[in-house]
């Protein structure tokens, strides 16, 4: 293997080889951050679910057909780069509200399965299927919630680099 770059300093040796050059290019993998979504509260999630719906409508932020949108307070004029990363934005909060939502009923049936505890054997296929669908409806909520970040992170880089 052969020294591409070497800087020699007074205390220490800095060496670029293939393999560092290989791990510098190597794709970024994203990490799906998981927040948990069953220690929030019902009222917590439908006030969620207002703020996030109102994003995913254009209200905040802008119309998708518009020539610009705001982003942490600035406005920004689309280009054809900024316009499908906002499109893809927009997708991404309009699929994170309809699952916020549908999180909401299930977690409604939820309590109201946790009330009927004098039925329980009638009640067991019911809470199992439940809490399947909200473990899906959380697996799902952190991807678009990561997904959000990821894009958000990509109209940063575009915007300032």
């Amino acid at each position: 293997m052969f020294k591409l770059f070497k800087k020699t300093r007074v205390t220490e040796v800095v060496e670029i080889d293939e393999s560092t050059i290989s791990e510098i290019k190597r794709p970024k993998v994203v990490q799906v951050e998981q927040k948990n979504y069953r220690v929030k509260s019902i009222d917590w999630l439908e006030q969620h679910y207002i703020v996030v719906s109102e994003v995913a409508s254009g209200k905040k932020t802008g119309a998708r057909q518009q020539g610009k949108f705001t982003f942490e307070g600035r406005q920004i004029y689309k280009d054809d780069v900024t316009r499908k990363l906002y499109s893809d934005l927009l997708d991404n909060y309009s699929y994170y509200a309809m699952t916020v939502k549908r999180y909401i009923v299930v977690r409604k049936e939820l309590e109201i399965i946790d009330k009927q505890k004098d039925e329980e054997y009638l009640i067991a296929g019911r809470a199992k299927e439940f809490n399947l669908e909200a473990s899906r409806l959380e697996n799902a909520l952190n991807v678009y919630l990561t997904n959000i970040n990821v894009i958000k992170n990509k109209i940063k880089d575009y915007l300032y680099s």
